[in-house]
């Protein structure tokens, strides 16, 4: 089976559109994170879908190199158990790790957990916006396995140095706008 990396973005965008050409359900989405072998990147505001979080704990059991991405407004406006699954599965970052990874065993030697602006979600290539019922929140696939495991291996690296990294131009060197 070949192998290849997925990168799950949630993001936050009350406006989100997309071509129904481009649409895929949710569960697609969560098939693609079960069939990642290498890496996994998820910009995720929220772990709202049952499914994609199914998903998304079946990819830690097979050691997939993970990434979570989120924003502090979102884990801001998360309630407190959604807050505190984001930073038991992510387990690393400065601003959110003092907060509720004291209460959580293990946490930081779980995965690791990086904070950027949502801005972060206009870069990127090839998205397929999947839009959640009942939620302003949308799925964006962007397959590219080599930015995904270089970004894993990145972060894995550094993230709990904490370096001077700005992420966002990160990406952009690697991700070019549609």
């Amino acid at each position: 089976m070949k192998r290849f990396g997925v990168v799950l973005t949630l993001l936050l965008s009350p406006t989100a559109s997309a071509q129904t050409s481009m649409q895929v359900p949710v569960l697609q989405a969560a098939t693609l994170i079960e069939r990642a072998q290498n890496s996994l990147l998820i910009y995720a505001p929220t772990m709202q879908n049952s499914d994609v979080t199914s998903a998304y704990r079946k990819a830690l059991v097979r050691q997939v190199a993970t990434v979570i991405i989120t924003t502090p407004q979102a884990v801001q406006k998360g309630g407190r158990n959604e807050r505190v699954v984001q930073v038991a599965f992510a387990g690393y970052d400065t601003q959110v790790a003092k907060l509720y990874a004291p209460k959580i065993t293990n946490a930081a030697e779980s995965v690791p957990f990086v904070v950027v602006d949502e801005a972060f979600a206009l870069v990127g290539t090839n998205l397929t916006q999947v839009p959640l019922p009942g939620d302003p929140v949308s799925v964006s696939l962007v397959r590219d396995p080599k930015v995904v495991a270089s970004l894993a291996q990145w972060v894995k690296s550094n993230a709990r140095a904490n370096p001077p990294v700005d992420l966002q131009q990160w990406l952009a060197q690697r991700l070019k706008r549609p």
